[in-house]
């Protein structure tokens, strides 16, 4: 499992058995949106509105950001497969592209040849080992 893997599982593990959120910080208390006060005896007299927001907020975005990279996992592993398959497909189109190529300067030599009076015209058509070019 990777470190990325991991850290979605606790995050996970973590948000799954606590008070559903959103929670709210006000007043030194951290509450549900409905005024429930989240463990009272833990939060109760939070020293710092940071603290405290930070404390809220973490409730819905270790969730979100759970999500996010479990989404974003999917997204790069979807895309080096398309770019596997990218490759393999520029493979065979720069493969094409030689043949063709090579095709053409034997067909260009021939026909230089066959101007100068090197080939006859049945051997115009034919490549350097002796074979028809298609």
């Amino acid at each position: 499992m990777s470190d990325r893997d991991e850290l979605i599982a606790k995050a996970r593990e973590l948000s799954a058995d606590v008070t559903k959120g959103p929670w709210i910080y006000k007043a030194g208390d951290v509450l549900t949106e409905q005024g429930v006060m989240i463990a009272p005896d833990l939060y109760r007299g939070v020293q710092s509105l940071r603290d405290g927001r930070f404390i809220a907020e973490s409730r819905t975005l270790l969730p979100a950001l759970a999500d996010l990279a479990e989404s974003e996992g999917r997204r790069a592993a979807a895309l080096a497969q398309e770019n596997a398959r990218l490759i393999n497909e520029v493979g065979a189109l720069d493969l094409a592209a030689r043949e063709l190529r090579h095709r053409a300067e034997v067909l260009a030599r021939g026909i230089a040849a066959y101007r100068t009076g090197g080939y006859t015209q049945a051997q115009l058509w034919e490549n350097g080992e002796g074979k028809a070019v298609q």
